[in-house]
């Protein structure tokens, strides 16, 4: 199987792909950061610049895979997502 993943070198897209890689299914990894991305993913995995939020070249890769996981999204830890713990109200 040939997977499309965005969001691949977050925490859990990371994972996915260096289990998708041993498993032998191929992977083809969408990435802002390529370079960052070649030199941590494995040697199998075709590496794709691109932002998935924006219409590119990057969207060719698609055509050929048969499945796609989207776990590009916003960074939990990198801000704040309450103003307290617990409402004012308690």
């Amino acid at each position: 199987m040939r997977v499309f993943v965005t969001g691949g070198t977050g925490l859990i897209g990371s994972v996915l792909v260096q289990r998708l890689s041993e498993r032998g299914d191929g992977v083809v990894l969408l990435t802002r950061r390529p370079e960052h991305a070649q030199q941590t993913v494995a040697k199998q995995t075709t590496v794709v610049a691109g932002d998935p939020t924006q219409a590119g070249p990057w969207m060719d890769a698609v055509n050929d895979c048969d499945a796609v996981v989207n776990l590009a999204g916003e960074n939990i830890f990198n801000r704040r997502w309450w103003s307290s713990l617990a409402p004012s109200s308690c």
